[in-house]
């Protein structure tokens, strides 16, 4: 726990030995943050750099058997809903000309005959 003192910067870092690192003196960086009251943690703004991560961008947010919290960058794409005009304009675009059909028809006849 933290003691929380009148104007305690609670996003310090603080330094500690990483875990199975060589033990030569290098130390890991811990980022200490606070759980606001509707369950929001802000990432501090090194770890952000670090990951190369701006605002507005979607995580992955798991949880190991040991307790720990694990963020992960995630890949989000759009998704596209398209109503029965859209559809039926795809499956327009998406029908042979007669001389494409023909044409087709003709380069199979030909692959046929070898």
């Amino acid at each position: 726990m933290i003691p929380r003192h009148a104007g305690a910067d609670l996003s310090r870092r603080c330094t500690k030995p990483e875990s199975g690192a060589p033990d030569d003196g290098t130390l890991g960086t811990v980022n200490v943050v606070k759980l606001g009251k509707k369950g929001q943690v802000s990432i501090p703004k090194a770890v952000l750099d670090a990951l190369h991560l701006e605002g507005e961008h979607w995580l992955i947010l798991d949880t190991t058997d040991d307790g720990a919290s694990v963020l992960r960058p995630a890949g989000v794409a759009p998704i596209e809903l398209n109503d029965d005009a859209r559809i039926a304009a795809f499956l327009e675009e998406d029908e042979l000309t007669p001389d494409l059909a023909a044409r087709v028809e003709a380069a199979l006849a030909a692959l046929r005959r070898g």
